[in-house]
C-alpha cells in the first residue's frame, strides 16, 4: 500500500445523464480509500446538480461541454451526421 497522501481528485465525467449515474456508485469507495483528498466533479452542466448533494463530492463542476464534442462524437449522439460519406475505390490493394 502507498503511504502517499492525495489531496485532489478529478473525478472527469464527460458522458450522458445514465453513464454518470452509474459510474458514480464508486464515488464513496474512492472518498473511503482517500479520504483526505478533496473530490472534483467535472461533467456536463444539466448533471452537476446529480453531484451537488453528494457529501463525498466537494465540488461540482458543470459547464457546456459542447466545446469538447468532436464531429464523430456529434454522430455518435445521433444528432447530425457530420462524417464524409466517401466512395471506396474499386483499386486493388497490393501488398
Amino acid at each position: 500500500m502507498h503511504n502517499k497522501i492525495y489531496k485532489s481528485i478529478i473525478w472527469l465525467r464527460l458522458d450522458s445523464i445514465g453513464d454518470a449515474i452509474l459510474s458514480s456508485s464508486m464515488i464513496p469507495y474512492i472518498k473511503e480509500r482517500f479520504s483526505e483528498a478533496n473530490i472534483t466533479v467535472v461533467c456536463q452542466h444539466h448533471i452537476a446538480e446529480l453531484y451537488k448533494d453528494c457529501p463525498f463530492v466537494n465540488h461540482p463542476f458543470g459547464n457546456n461541454l459542447k466545446v469538447f464534442k468532436t464531429p464523430a462524437d456529434q454522430c455518435h449522439a445521433g444528432r447530425k451526421n457530420y462524417l464524409p460519406r466517401k466512395r471506396l475505390s474499386k483499386r486493388k490493394i497490393q501488398f
